[in-house]
Parts: structure tokens; sequence; C-alpha cells
């Protein structure tokens, strides 16, 4: 068995050969005295067998009793490995250095992982830990972790709670998002809110599931209206009380104005022209070439990736950095071109408007001018959309925001 085989090792054993008359004598002695073999092995002149070290001259005494002669044939195991090098001290002393800087080693954390949910970039969350002392290379103290939980939990108000779990030299931090506690979501059964208008325009649609509407279709509103109230008279005379509920649309007006200078300025690239590549290991960094950052303008780009065997991170991680130059220069464009990019422009404007799916362009008309240093554009657009936009009121006895 390993263990087994690892244990005699250390404490050492010898290959012993044993010649005589009546080697089976020595065999029965031995066993009768506690004297451990194993590994036999016999022909027609000797018997081999292998014995611990401290057992050897127990073994040589049982020999002579059984008329036979005892040889060591093989010294095997730690303490002949440490004899043989005993005057080759600076081999003890690295063995004792190496011990030391082992276990100093395994005290530190090496490999910090994030799980951060969505919302929260990891590369922010590794910085601020980084501002609090939390890095790769650290002694930790189970006290320092818990401080440090406290501390980025309240400097970072995007997280609820935060846990760093310790595993060896591994850290995992596991994070959870905070709520953002906007008015809309701070509702409670006793809320009271009216629904007034976001916009001036021209109702067309009215929806209302809570509340009492206070307008008509084909009425023309203000900002700052009243939509739909949230206190509605009852017959008897008493007064119920609700948190306003529902779409009220109209067909709105808007301006929309773009603008595009005569010169603009492009860039070009020309590739990757210099790389730089360092290497860590234990949190020291060792370059391992680098061709020069380019003359000029540049960019640089940063890539990290961790090395890990059997997946399982290891404390060597590398870091390539790639310079790109590129050159600004000043370009003058027509009207046909500027009206190209003012289109474009408009169209990630449509979208953006769109994009909650209560707005909808019912009308568009664009003019383009030349001004002394730009050209202009013009949109004006006739829209459907929803102009509600909820009020919280306050009245004596009713809880609410």
């Amino acid at each position: 068995m390993p263990v087994l085989s690892l244990l005699r090792w250390i404490s050492g054993y010898n290959e012993i050969s044993v010649c005589g008359r009546f080697p089976e004598r020595f065999l029965n002695l031995a066993s009768k005295n506690g004297v451990m073999f194993w590994k036999i092995s016999s022909d027609k002149e000797k018997l081999s067998v292998c014995i611990k070290r401290c057992d050897t001259k127990l073994a040589e005494k049982l020999a002579k009793k059984a008329e036979c002669s005892l040889s060591v044939q093989r010294e095997h195991g730690l303490p002949y490995l440490c004899l043989k090098y005993r005057h080759r001290s600076g081999l003890l002393v690295g063995a004792m250095l190496s011990a030391v800087l082992c276990c100093m080693l395994s005290c530190c954390i090496w490999n910090i992982t994030i799980n951060a949910p969505a919302g929260i970039n990891e590369y922010e969350i590794r910085q601020e830990l980084e501002a609090l002392g939390f890095r790769e290379g650290i002694i930790y103290r189970q006290d320092q972790i818990r401080d440090i939980e406290t501390k980025l939990s309240i400097n970072d108000k995007r997280i609820s709670w935060i846990s760093i779990n310790v595993a060896g030299t591994n850290a995992t931090v596991e994070l959870s998002a905070g709520i953002n506690a906007e008015k809309n979501d701070q509702k409670n059964e006793n809320a009271v809110s009216n629904l007034k208008s976001a916009a001036d325009g021209t109702i067309t649609r009215i929806s209302v599931r809570k509340g009492t509407s206070a307008v008509q279709i084909g009425e023309g509103v203000h900002k700052g209206q009243l939509l739909v109230s949230g206190i509605a008279e009852l017959p008897d005379g008493s007064n119920k009380f609700y948190d306003s509920d529902g779409e009220v649309y109209a067909s709105t007006y808007r301006t929309v104005e773009l603008t595009v200078p005569k010169s603009i300025m492009t860039v070009s690239t020309d590739g990757i022209n210099s790389e730089k590549m360092n290497l860590s290991l234990y949190g020291i960094c060792f370059p391992v070439f680098f061709s020069g950052t380019p003359d000029g303008n540049y960019i640089s780009r940063i890539e990290r990736n961790k090395c890990s065997i059997l997946g399982q991170d290891i404390p060597l991680k590398s870091e390539k950095q790639s310079f790109i130059s590129y050159k600004e220069n000043t370009t003058d464009i027509d009207i046909k071109y500027a009206e190209k990019l003012l289109k474009n422009r408009f169209e990630l404007y449509r979208l953006f408007l769109s994009s909650d799916g209560k707005t909808v362009i019912l009308d568009e008309k664009a003019e383009i001018k030349e001004d002394k240093n730009c050209f202009r554009m013009k949109v004006y657009l006739t829209t459907e959309e929803n102009i509600c936009e909820k009020s919280y009121i306050t009245i004596k006895g009713i809880s609410q925001e």
C-alpha cells in the first residue's frame, strides 16, 4: 500500500540476505521476537528479505543463533538519504526555508473570485476591495474580512449584502444587488395619488383602472394638469381615496434639433503596433517582453488571464497589453454627407423615443439648413404617448409616501 510504503521509507529499511544451513529457522526466530519482514525471496544459496532499520542489530543476533550469516545488501529510506548528504548543509537550509516559505504562502490569499449580479461591474468591485486593502497576496484575518464586508456594503449603495468566503488560498466574494427605492416602488395599501399631465397635448385615449378621470377624449391639456384624481366623492357625501392607476394617451407635438459641424474629425488606425506581456506569480510581476510604446497618439488594450490546473486556479496570471496607434484627420463634409449623418442620428433618436413601447410617431416633417459652422436639421414630430405622471398627495389621517 502506498501509505505503508511511505512510512517504511521515512523510518528506513534494509534489504538483507541470509545464508546458512537452516534459513527457515532464522525466519521463525525473527517472527517470534517481533521482527517484521517483507518481500521474501529465496534461491539455492540465500534467503532475501526486507526489515526495518531499527531491527537490523536484533536480526544479526538471531542469525547467529540459527547458525546463519547475515549481510546488508541495500539501504533504503530517509535516514540514509540524510546521512548521505550530511555534509551538504545548503540542502538542509534550503529545505527548511522552503518549508517556512510554504507555510507563509499558505496563509495568503492568491485567488479572488467575484460573483457579481447583473448591473454590478466585477472590475469596479475589485477596485473597491483593493482600496479597502483586500487584494491578492495579503495575509488575511477573519476580523479584517468582516470589517471589509461592512465598509463595502456601506460605501456602495448598489450592494444590499456581501459575503467573503475564504477556503485555503482562494477567496470567493458573493454579492446581492440592493433595491433601488424609487417612488413608484414605495407603494402601500393606503397610498393616495393623482395622475397629472407630463406634456401639452390633445387627449386621444383614456384607460383608468383606479381613480376618477378628470378629462375627456378630444380635450386639450397642458403640462401639470390633473388627468385622474385619487379622490372620489360617493353619493352619501363621503370620500374614497385611491392610488390612481391607468393610462391617458394624447397627441403631442415636439421639435427635435440636430447639428453636424462642417469639419469633422476622423481617426485612422494602423493596427497593433506593439505589445507588452507580464507574468504575475504570487503577486510578483515578471516582464516577459516589451516592444515599446508607439510614437504619437495611441490607445491601449489590456487582456488578463488566469491559469488553472484541473479546474483549480493557481497564483499565476498573465497580462497582455496591446498598443494601437492612430491618427486624427480633419475632413470637410458637404451637405449630402451631412444629411446622411443627421438622418442616422435621428434614427437613433427614433429608437430611443419608441423604446418604451408607449410612444408612437404619427407624423414628422424635417428641414435641413446650412449655417456658418454647421449643418442643422429640425424635425417637427406629432406623436401619441402616455402623458400620465404619478403625483402622491398628502391627506390628514391617510398614510402614504
